[in-house]
């Protein structure tokens, strides 16, 4: 009989179990290894999709030719945010969506929404928009650095900083507080020579009241009367207002006894109006006294006359509006108004003993409204009660939000009689300044402060327009 060899239930089971074993292992090792490819290519994705939003945040920034950061309570403020109908946006929505967020291509249009890392489980994004300083300490004007990060668990997980250069833009604003950072920027890169500019950029309307009383004709420096400085140093601002891109219209009012010429409004981005305002401006001849009220009457409703329309037929459109006074001495004429011209010479002489010999009958509205009721005469008046009385008519043009819509600004150029400047200041409700205490009016002594005081109303207006294009905020504005 043949020995019959076969298989233990123990064999079988050590077999079983090592077969299992290998088995196990075998898919482990598939498990894991799968997995830690996922986590490879989950973690390249990511770091890809970081480094995709730093490549557009450095050439949106680098070719904005506007640049604003804002804040997360801002642009996080609800779903969509706030956004302005003109102005184009880069960062992370209230969703953790990380988009660029445009207007769309015509008026009306739904903005367009591209989405440059969308939110995932498990994955956060954070940007910071910040100044950077130079080795000096101060501000680099158009440098910002951009942090993004990506976080998983808590933890940072990718992290990108960049310092980028806004090579074109004309100004940066930083919106972002170290308690509300800012957490996207908005962008526009429409060149100001594109005719779509004049559709976002907001336009000045300025008149420059100029003091050409006698006593502009003494020497000031250098061999140089007053008025020969002045007409210098007012042709250079000319030609800083030209150079910052926007519509810019000035009238020029020159007053002494009367204000009886001012000008048209010249645009002085446009170089044939430009010269036609330096011609005026060269054009100046120093005589008579000093009607500082009369200066401040035909600029105001110069103004009021130009922009009251604008402001009714367009309630959207964004204007800056700007009355700079150069007084050179204490005031000393005054305008008043006849109700009726019928009176006789020998009457008006009766009735306003103190009357100039030079004047007329203006064509122009009186203080009172906008309707030419009677003639005005001028007169001797040794103190500011009528530009006090000018005053309270400028500050009453007002916008519906209540805030005053011409911004005053005044220069002395005196060597003394600040008192007159300070009530002058106070009744138009000029602007402050911090070079001078905080006094409503600067002192020009000299060439180099009038040119100082003139780069100081440059930047106002400067500042004003660009304030105007700041893209709307949520909740504060």
């Amino acid at each position: 009989m043949k020995n019959r060899k076969g298989i233990t239930v123990l064999e079988l089971i050590l077999t079983l179990s090592l077969i299992s074993i290998i088995i196990m292992i075998g898919f482990n090792f598939l498990y894991f290894g799968n997995k830690a490819q996922s986590m490879v290519i989950e973690e390249t994705e990511r770091q890809a999709r970081t480094r995709l939003i730093s490549e557009y945040f450095n050439n949106i920034a680098r070719y904005s030719t506007k640049a604003h950061t804002i804040p997360k309570s801002s642009f996080q403020y609800s779903e969509n945010g706030v956004r302005d109908p003109y102005t184009s946006y880069i960062g992370i929505t209230k969703d953790g969506h990380v988009v660029i967020d445009e207007p769309g291509e015509n008026e009306g249009d739904p903005r367009r929404i591209q989405y440059l890392a969308k939110k995932q489980e498990g994955i956060d994004y954070e940007i910071r928009i910040e100044k950077v300083k130079g080795s000096d300490g101060k501000v680099l004007e158009n440098v910002i650095r951009f942090s993004i990060y990506g976080i998983k668990n808590g933890k940072i997980v990718d992290e990108i900083v960049s310092n980028v250069e806004i090579m074109n833009s004309m100004q940066v604003e930083y919106l972002g507080t170290e308690s509300d950072p800012a957490v996207a920027l908005a962008f526009t890169k429409v060149d100001p020579e594109n005719p779509q500019w004049i559709v976002v950029a907001p336009e000045a309307y300025v008149t420059l009241v100029l003091d050409k009383s006698g006593s502009m004709s003494s020497n000031l420096e250098r061999g140089k009367t007053r008025l020969a400085v002045l007409k210098e140093k007012s042709i250079t601002m000319i030609n800083r207002l030209a150079a910052l891109e926007f519509n810019i219209y000035v009238s020029v009012v020159p007053f002494s006894n009367d204000a009886n010429n001012p000008t048209d409004f010249y645009n002085v981005n446009n170089p044939t109006e430009k010269q036609q305002l330096i011609n005026i401006i060269n054009g100046l001849s120093a005589n008579g006294q000093t009607n500082t009220g009369d200066g401040i009457r035909r600029a105001f409703y110069k103004l009021k006359n130009k922009v009251e329309p604008i402001i009714q037929n367009d309630p959207d459109k964004k204007i800056s509006c700007h009355l700079m006074l150069l007084v050179d001495g204490e005031t000393n004429m005054k305008t008043s108004q006849i109700t009726s011209i019928s009176y006789s010479w020998w009457d008006i002489l009766r009735m306003f003993p103190n009357i100039s010999t030079t004047s007329a009958i203006y064509t122009d509205a009186p203080v009172t409204n906008n309707t030419v009721v009677g003639a005005l005469i001028t007169e001797s008046q040794n103190n500011n009660n009528y530009v006090i009385e000018l005053g309270n008519e400028v500050k009453k043009f007002k916008f519906d939000n209540g805030a005053q819509i011409i911004k005053p600004f005044v220069i002395g150029f005196v060597t003394q009689g600040t008192s007159n400047l300070e009530t002058i200041g106070k009744a138009i409700n000029a602007v402050k300044h911090p070079q001078n205490s905080n006094k409503p009016y600067l002192l020009a002594k000299d060439a180099d402060d009038l040119d100082f005081a003139f780069e100081r109303f440059t930047e106002e207006i400067s500042d004003n327009l660009w304030y105007l294009m700041r893209p709307k905020l949520w909740p504060d504005e």
